[in-house]
């Protein structure tokens, strides 16, 4: 159930509530639903689209729009309340033979209260209305005042840059004066730099060809000693190889002697089982023959018994 303390203002369309005790409400202040709405500052913006209003202004409107919405809100939840409280106070105080005298009382009192909150709703939208005319006329004042400073920052840049400019152009040609002696001595000390000149490049000149022969005997020597350095590293790996090979072939043997000596081993415990199942096999045959003699010899014995039995 949507109530006022609980329903989603933001949805686009109604209904936005559905208690019968906040519906009341809203018809007990006069407010109707959609004056509930929340109204997002960008959608309230698109309203004022088409006319040509400050932003500033849209702003306070829309902050003026709110706070008047808040206020429906809070009033409609207060009214809502003492609803609740009314309702409460009749099932507390019916008394019989009383009732009808009650009934009227109570009427009055509600249509009086009623009156009370349509006057206190005018005088608060009275109010609301006073404040943003108000800021508006605050925020009127503001811009001419800042209009004003505005022109007065404006003429004193105007003056300040023209003074700024007069004082570059004094010190332009004051440059260009300076400059003109500037160059005439500088040509002065050119022509006489132009002979130490010449004596200055024969000694650079002989530098460098000293720097240059000092650079290609390092690079000589660099070369000699990298050389030097690569036999060294191929010596190394030689020694390194022929100790890997040695040491390889050592292992090699190593191996090669344990596994024959394992092999030998194997075919003796091999040789040592094939002579101990023959000595085996030569028992068994011993056995069977004895057991076939003693047969032989209990079969005779019963023949014998047999045949005297007879005579």
């Amino acid at each position: 159930m949507n109530t006022l303390e609980n329903f989603n203002a933001l949805k686009k369309k109604g209904p936005y509530l559905d208690s019968p005790r906040s519906l009341e409400a809203c018809k007990n202040q006069g407010i109707d639903q959609a004056e509930l709405r929340y109204i997002p500052f960008k959608e309230y913006k698109e309203m004022f689209k088409k006319e040509k209003v400050k932003p500033e202004w849209i702003q306070i409107r829309w902050e003026h729009f709110e706070d008047r919405r808040k206020a429906k809100i809070q009033m409609l939840i207060d009214e809502r309340k003492d609803i609740i409280e009314e309702e409460k106070k009749k099932q507390w105080n019916i008394i019989p033979g009383k009732e009808e005298s009650k009934k009227d009382i109570q009427f009055e009192k509600n249509e009086n209260k009623e009156i009370q909150k349509v006057r206190e709703k005018q005088q608060k939208e009275l109010q609301h209305t006073m404040q943003y005319e108000t800021k508006l006329k605050e925020i009127e004042l503001r811009n001419e005042e800042n209009m004003r400073k505005q022109r007065i920052r404006e003429e004193r840049r105007k003056k300040e840059q023209e003074e700024k400019l007069n004082k570059q152009e004094m010190k332009r040609q004051q440059k260009e004066l300076e400059r003109k002696r500037w160059e005439e001595n500088e040509n002065e000390k050119a022509q006489r730099l132009l002979e130490e000149q010449k004596t200055k490049d024969e000694i650079q000149r002989r530098k460098e060809n000293y720097k240059e022969k000092a650079r290609k005997k390092r690079k000589c020597m660099k070369e000699q000693e990298r050389r030097h350095r690569q036999e060294l590293f191929m010596i190394r790996s030689e020694a390194h190889q022929d100790y890997e090979e040695a040491l390889y072939n050592e292992k090699r043997q190593y191996m090669e002697k344990r596994d024959k000596e394992l092999q030998e081993r194997k075919e003796q415990k091999a040789r040592e089982k094939a002579i101990e199942g023959s000595t085996k096999a030569r028992r068994i045959k011993q056995r069977i023959k004895s057991a076939q003699d003693k047969n032989e010899q209990r079969a005779h014995q019963i023949i014998q018994v047999q045949s005297n039995t007879d005579h």
